[in-house]
């Protein structure tokens, strides 16, 4: 896991030559600042990420500029790329942290960890997405969100409730087994797990599970009306809900304490149709 800290992941490298082409530019705080003047927002209020692969990085400086503003975050949320982001502000880093730990220390082609029939030559991924129903392990992203969380003191669920008792932190994923969409930890109980105790890496290491590309997590439940228990298989929640923003709402007549800050990802003119030739488009 020390590798990781000790060179530069590949999206540092690829931002560092986008920079030196001139297609990058990054704005310095006093710059931000200046452009932040005047604007005045709620300074209590949660969070919900949407998931969104290595675009996800870009999260790490909206939440830094949200903070600039004064904002402290109650509750946080989200799904996939948005799951890492949410559970690594749960346990209190700052925006201004996560620049470099989602730049230059998560190096993606690090968690394509393969396990021993990843390694057969010709058909070791093809029988593992087969046989493991995955082809990389996840246990590499696993780890490293685990050594990120004990930075900050943090293991379980347990370790982030509020004042009130509260969960601070909620993750998308999905059971396949039972296609159902997942909330953790709200719904572990219901697969015999204890909230308080189930890892919060884990959690994230469910939602972030692209299927057939990382193996999935598997949970064990009660097997209704018949003997002993059976497995689910649990993915990337991004296949049920990719932004969960529903999940701080009130019931209906009821004002939040806060407000809930949406962070979502958009393409440059995604609004736009796309010009094609083709009669299919």
């Amino acid at each position: 896991m020390t590798q990781a800290k000790q060179t530069k992941s590949t999206v540092a490298k690829d931002l560092e030559r986008l920079r030196q082409a001139g297609q990058v530019r990054v704005l310095g705080e006093a710059e931000i600042a200046e452009r932040l003047q005047g604007v005045s927002i709620p300074k209590r209020a949660d969070a919900v990420f949407e998931g969104g692969g290595v675009k996800g990085i870009a999260f790490a400086g909206a939440t830094a500029v949200a903070e600039q503003l004064g904002v402290n975050w109650a509750c946080l949320a989200g799904t996939s790329a948005g799951a890492i982001t949410a559970s690594l502000l749960a346990v209190g880093y700052t925006g201004k942290e996560l620049i470099p730990t989602l730049t230059e220390e998560m190096d993606f082609k690090a968690f394509m960890d393969e396990g021993l029939l990843d390694k057969v030559p010709l058909f070791g991924k093809l029988a593992s997405a087969m046989f493991e129903k995955g082809i990389y392990e996840g246990d590499y992203f696993e780890e490293w969100m685990e050594e990120k969380l004990a930075d900050k003191g943090v293991a379980t669920f347990g370790d982030l409730k509020d004042a009130e008792g509260k969960y601070r932190l909620k993750v998308i994923a999905s059971d396949v087994t039972q296609r159902r969409m997942m909330i953790l930890p709200d719904d572990l109980p219901a697969y015999g797990r204890d909230p308080d105790s189930f890892p919060v890496a884990r959690a994230a290491r469910m939602s972030m599970s692209i299927p057939y590309f990382f193996e999935p997590v598997e949970l064990d439940i009660r097997n209704p009306g018949k003997r002993g228990r059976r497995k689910c298989y649990v993915v990337d929640g991004g296949m049920l809900s990719n932004y969960p923003v529903w999940l701080f709402d009130t019931t209906a007549g009821h004002v939040p304490r806060w407000p809930t800050y949406g962070f979502k990802l958009i393409e440059p003119e995604s609004e736009q149709p796309s010009p094609s030739n083709l009669p299919h488009q």
